[in-house]
């Protein structure tokens, strides 16, 4: 029987994105937390963010930390 091997995530942050999109908290590998703006699934980032910088490796998904000025624009008409 053959497991499914976990994808490697790598961590991003920018200031930039995080005050548009908001950031998420991650478990490092060693046990530890880091804030990111955003995820990959390999070490090559494509957004277009010029303060875009790389944090490494991470692990499990422990929640979203805040949300971004996008996050109140999209709430603006609807009330939700």
């Amino acid at each position: 029987m053959t497991t499914a091997k976990k994808p490697t995530i790598y961590g991003w942050y920018s200031a930039k994105q995080a005050e548009i999109a908001g950031t998420f908290l991650y478990k490092t590998l060693d046990g530890g937390e880091m804030t990111v703006s955003q995820t990959t699934h390999g070490p090559v980032q494509t957004a277009l963010f010029d303060d875009m910088k790389s944090l490494g490796k991470v692990g499990k998904f422990v929640r979203r930390t805040s949300r971004g000025s996008i996050d109140d624009y999209r709430t603006l008409g609807d009330g939700r």
